[in-house]
């Protein structure tokens, strides 16, 4: 069965870090979880370096997991073309550090035990032609910088000649950089995007939604360097690559890897007896080629290795290529001793990520390294722009035209210093950023049908009329914009929502719950289980406990009920950082808010049918552990603020890092709860309410204390994990006094 995938994505689950959500310092941070910053982060750490690793989405989420995963030294480029730009001696020099670089990816393999499916093979970079004029000239410059090397004619399939180079390798890259990032001693922060730096002389601090890293130096490593550093467009050239895996009924070549001299070229291996894996069809962004890449992938199967087989995946990647197609591995020009840059791998991100490591090491170190020429932004040639300035645009702008937007083609428009991508949906104009929250494809590039765009580098989809995700590897929305149509003028509104702080990964994630609670389907759906669980509660209240009263069956159940829901709100959190990949904490809001609601029917029917509205009988003592009243009191009293600001608005507001401050006291209101609960009527707590609000609390302790330990054993620092212990230190003490009293009092 075919799917939209890489072979790689199942083969290793993420392992759910958490995000960044306080102020923390670090020797090094490095920016950016695919191969080439968990390599860095890695090696630095080796060396004695303190290193926090800060990464958008998922730790190898982005290219790293759909690489074909070649574990080649040989340049992805022309290479007699860099002879005779830089030289022999500078060619030598090449070959002779990606085959070191090789050489310590193999060692790191084996010295760390890593299962990545690694296995030694040859690579044919090969020809199906014996009279290729191309491979023969590619071949007088590969014989003098890789001695190795050899050129042989002998008929491989449809293949007639070749230049083999020995001592290659093959892996799966997924497996490779899960595995490696938890063997090196950093803190890593997932789902914890870099929105801005400040540079402070002999420190950056970089900010995130809702925390900071002070670090002496710092190092990008995500593909394109992020635009606040600088406008880079003019060196890197982003392109668009596509992969395949078919399963043959008869697989015959040889198990070693091989690219051939097309361009662009065609690359292919083995990933299991059966199954071969070919990508190429390379294209610039924004350069519409006829025909599905994936079906020109087919094509070339059919034509040059023939046979019996059925297409089992497809998948697109994104490629950063440099004009000599030799990467960038340096200091930032405006930042030389502070911030370094990792960028234009091209097709040949594996090796060259090692030599990243090795590289960087040294110059944070402040040492000498040999090859620091070979991948310096002087090799450009030109000079670098300076960081640009943020634009802030207020209300509606112009940013295109009718004629520009015409249905089934995107257009790509820029305003207020972002790109956004334009879609004509049946005669109506709609706007999205142009930016997929997955790894930064260009939306306006990507297959539209209907009001679905789909990402070309990835695969992920969104709806353009709303900028909800609607298909994977993406799980965040891009931003929807408010469009008009003034004349043959298409305005978007830049204004309100587009101009406010970017939110962290937690606050999108509440923020989903304004998209849920948006759906009526929704609401009566959850209003419906909310009433129907009270509704249970009540009926074994009426029946079973409170004698027929149906004032003390309407106190009790409401007890009983929202406590409990209040509880399972609280279970969430945790759960959603043990298991990141359940969106619980979408849910949580719902629970949360749901659970108030009937505590406050609890808390008025009590009022009048309990004490009669005698509120002298109901605080006749002001020590709570005589007077339990007071417990739930205390409780009703840090409820109320966080029930009033359980909305996205107040999330704005009080933006996210106070709002969060203000939400840690659920875990004090609950703790007063459950005290109020234990204390006014324990008989009432051996009955099935009882036990289930009991198990709920049981539970609620012990994810909450999973989550902490949990958090401490990735060494996530900062307040967060003081706030945790203080809360667990006061709860355990206000039980203890609760049971010293109780004797005293009885």
């Amino acid at each position: 069965m075919e799917s939209s995938s890489s072979p790689w994505i199942p083969t290793a689950k993420s392992i759910g870090y958490p995000s960044l959500s306080s102020d923390i310092s670090a020797d090094v941070c490095v920016v950016g979880g695919g191969i080439a910053g968990v390599f860095t982060a890695y090696t630095l750490a080796k060396k004695g370096f303190s290193v926090v690793l800060l990464e958008k989405k998922e730790i190898a989420s982005g290219d790293t997991s759909y690489s074909t995963g070649f574990l080649t030294r040989v340049p992805d480029t022309n290479i007699s073309a860099l002879e005779k730009k830089y030289g022999k001696a500078f060619l030598r020099r090449l070959f002779f550090c990606t085959a070191r670089a090789q050489e310590v990816f193999i060692e790191t393999i084996k010295k760390e035990n890593i299962e990545c499916d690694f296995s030694p093979c040859k690579l044919y970079y090969c020809s199906y032609s014996k009279t290729d004029s191309f491979l023969k000239k590619e071949w007088e410059t590969v014989r003098e910088a890789d001695t190795s090397a050899k050129l042989v004619s002998e008929d491989i399939g449809k293949i007639k000649q070749a230049i083999v180079f020995p001592n290659e390798g093959r892996f799966n890259p997924r497996k490779f950089v899960l595995s490696l990032v938890q063997r090196a001693k950093i803190q890593v922060f997932e789902n914890s995007e870099v929105l801005s730096f400040e540079d402070i002389g002999h420190t950056v601090i970089l900010k995130t939604a809702s925390g900071r890293v002070k670090a002496k130096k710092v190092i990008f490593t995500t593909g394109s360097p992020p635009a606040f550093i600088g406008n880079f467009s003019h060196i890197i050239e982003p392109k668009i690559t596509f992969a395949i895996t078919a399963k043959y009924k008869n697989l015959t070549i040889p198990d070693n890897t091989f690219a051939d001299t097309f361009r662009p070229y065609y690359y292919y291996r083995k990933i299991d007896d059966k199954t071969l894996m070919l990508g190429g069809a390379d294209r610039a962004v924004g350069v519409k080629t006829e025909g599905d890449p994936h079906e020109t992938l087919k094509q070339f199967l059919e034509d040059y290795l023939p046979g019996e087989f059925e297409i089992q995946k497809k998948w697109s990647g994104s490629l950063f290529e440099t004009a000599d197609g030799l990467p960038y591995i340096s200091a930032h020009p405006a930042f030389k001793d502070r911030i370094f840059l990792v960028t234009g791998f091209g097709g040949n991100g594996l090796v060259f990520s090692a030599v990243a490591a090795n590289l960087l090491s040294d110059l944070v170190s402040g040492k000498n390294n040999e090859y620091t020429d070979i991948f310096s932004f002087a090799r450009a040639g030109s000079k670098l722009p300076e960081i640009p300035k943020a634009q802030v645009v207020h209300g509606f702008t112009k940013v295109a035209t009718t004629k520009d937007v015409v249905e089934g083609k995107p257009f790509c428009a820029s305003a207020g210093g972002r790109k956004i991508a334009l879609f004509n949906v049946s005669g109506k104009i709609y706007a999205i950023d142009n930016m997929c929250t997955h790894a930064g494809g260009p939306l306006s590039e990507g297959e539209i049908k209907g009001q679905i765009v789909q990402c070309p580098y990835h695969g992920a989809k969104f709806d353009v009329t709303t900028g909800k995700v609607l298909g994977p590897p993406a799980t965040m929305p891009v931003k929807a914009y408010e469009t008009r149509v003034s004349g043959e003028n298409i305005e978007i509104n830049l204004s309100g929502k587009a101009d406010q702080e970017k939110q962290s990964p937690e606050a999108e994630q509440h923020s989903l719950g304004k998209e849920i609670w948006g759906k009526k389907a929704y609401i009566a759906k959850t209003a419906a289980l909310l009433i129907l669980f009270w509704a249970v509660q009540f009926v074994y209240q009426y029946f079973s406990f409170s004698n027929g009263s149906l004032s003390l069956s309407l106190v009790r159940a409401s007890s009983f009920s929202g406590a409990t829901l209040i509880g399972i709100a609280i279970m969430l959190g945790p759960l959603s950082l043990l298991k990141p990949k359940y969106n619980f904490v979408e849910y949580r809001r719902t629970f949360g808010v749901g659970g108030f609601t009937i505590i406050i029917l609890h808390a008025l029917s009590a009022i009048a049918y309990v004490y009669g509205f005698d509120f002298a009988a109901l605080f006749f003592s002001l020590n709570p552990f005589a007077n339990a009243v007071l417990f739930g009191v205390f409780a009703f009293a840090i409820f109320l603020p966080l029930y009033s600001t359980s909305t996205d608005w107040a999330v704005r507001k009080l933006g996210f890092a106070r709002w969060k401050a203000i939400h840690r006291l659920i875990y004090v209101g609950y703790i007063f709860s459950i005290l109020h609960y234990t204390r006014m009527n324990p008989p009432a707590l051996f009955t099935p309410p009882g036990y289930l609000l009991i198990s709920v609390t049981v539970l609620v302790i012990a994810l909450q204390l999973a989550g902490f330990v949990t958090k401490i054993r990735r060494g996530e620092s900062g307040k967060g994990k003081y706030i945790g212990a203080a809360i667990i230190s006061f709860g355990a003490i206000l039980f203890l006094l609760a049971f010293f009293f109780k004797g005293i009092i009885a």
